[in-house]
């Protein structure tokens, strides 16, 4: 059984899920959290915008304590006080009529106790600002404060009605969005899955039809050649001759390519264990297959260190096979044809070179070839799928494939594929 794993999946709209089942987010939750978040951010606002306001009422009830102040400190004679003349050029009583209580007391000179001299009432004032002033053998102090206090609660009131109604509205219109979100994501999945099986069904179908048309182009050419040993030396029509030649020819070039396609279909997929493989040994076998090819095109081969690579035996063979097959092919140039084959391993990735003195390729279609059918010249030989097939194998595989411009001015193909174990030095 596979490792059981903590890490969220999706529900059918695509919202992400806990190992256990449970949506990790909901529209409800959405706005939940926004409403949230939103009510924290709205109450800060409010408790610092009311913070700033009490601040300046007080500063403002202090320079109203410091102005009455003086104006008492003024009209206090040095020896005597005279106190309707003080109280009357203090003008306290014009401070209710501004919204402030106040309270002018002083502290006797013998009991040091607090004596009230005149106040707007007798209940006692909140948090009040005091002005301190001097007269002759007393201390006076005057303490002023809003009469209704230094909170305003209707102010807020509406401000947290307003917080809270901005905070709904937030927190409906992430739900909404939330909602349209899930609707997008499934429906994107929905073209996904069906995507995902018109793609299956369209592969499946290539691959019946590429399967099934082998067992025609083997008939056809099996009977062009039964039909050339039949007619041989009965014919003297060059012509026919030709004919027959031709249409032996173009039914083995149907079965090269119907295999080609084959090959390109399950390219991406392994078949059989993705292991670390020797390279050095996949290789020496298919130098032992293409011996006959290899020996017909005059190259000497050259191979050197190879590491290893984590990929499936077969995918390895077929890689290999087509890069020596493209250099067979396409090195062929004035000089007799030589390919050199190595390897380093860089990290977690291996990279081989693939590289001969033939004509090389132009670097605007170094890209160009690993279409599927995409050859340079139309009289060439190949089906056009081969660069195809390896590029998909070493990109499925984890890696890369591309073209680059060999030291001697040929070609080299650089193959990129996941490192595998490597054996210990002095192993065989």
């Amino acid at each position: 059984m596979p490792p059981r794993t903590n890490l969220p999946t999706r529900d059918r709209l695509g919202w992400p899920m806990t190992a256990g089942g449970r949506p990790i987010w909901r529209p409800a939750y959405l706005a939940v959290v926004v409403f949230v978040l939103a009510a924290a951010l709205a109450a800060g606002l409010i408790w610092r915008q009311e913070q700033y306001r009490v601040h300046e009422a007080r500063s403002l009830a202090a320079m109203v304590a410091a102005e009455r102040a003086y104006a008492i400190h003024l009209r206090a004679d040095r020896g005597l006080v005279a106190f309707p003349d003080v109280l009357a050029s203090a003008r306290l009583a014009e401070l209710e009529e501004h919204g402030y209580a106040y309270e002018l007391a002083r502290l006797h000179p013998d009991s040091r106790e607090k004596e009230v001299i005149s106040a707007s009432s007798a209940a006692a004032l909140v948090d009040p600002v005091e002005e301190v002033l001097a007269v002759p053998d007393a201390t006076w102090t005057l303490r002023v404060a809003p009469a209704e206090g230094w909170s305003d609660a209707s102010g807020l009131l509406w401000k947290s009605a307003l917080g809270l109604f901005f905070c709904l509205l937030l927190a409906w219109q992430a739900a909404w969005q939330a909602k349209l979100v899930a609707a997008a994501k499934a429906h994107e999945r929905t073209l996904e899955l069906r995507v995902a099986q018109r793609t299956a069904d369209l592969q499946r179908f290539a691959e019946v039809t590429a399967h099934h048309l082998q067992e025609p182009a083997r008939r056809v050419a099996s009977y062009a050649g039964r039909l050339r040993s039949q007619l041989a030396g009965r014919i003297d029509d060059a012509e026919v001759q030709v004919s027959l030649d031709f249409l032996s020819q173009q039914a083995g070039r149907l079965q090269e390519l119907l295999r080609d396609v084959e090959l390109y279909l399950a390219a991406d997929q392994p078949r059989g264990k993705v292991e670390s493989c020797s390279v050095e040994r996949t290789l020496a076998d298919v130098l032992a297959q293409l011996a006959e090819p290899i020996a017909r095109a005059g190259a000497r081969v050259n191979v050197g260190p190879l590491p290893a690579a984590l990929i499936d035996a077969p995918r390895l063979t077929d890689i290999l096979r087509v890069a020596i097959d493209n250099a067979l092919r396409h090195g062929r140039g004035d000089q007799a044809l030589r390919i050199d084959i190595g390897g380093e391993q860089s990290g977690a990735s291996v990279r081989y070179q693939i590289s001969d003195n033939g004509p090389g390729v132009e670097e605007v279609y170094r890209g160009r070839v690993f279409r599927v059918f995409e050859r340079l010249s139309s009289g060439g030989e190949g089906t056009g799928i081969g660069l195809a097939i390896l590029r998909r194998i070493a990109e499925s595989a984890g890696g890369h494939a591309w073209l680059e411009e060999s030291s001697g001015g040929g070609c080299r193909l650089v193959l990129e594929l996941p490192a595998g174990a490597q054996p210990p030095e002095g192993g065989s």
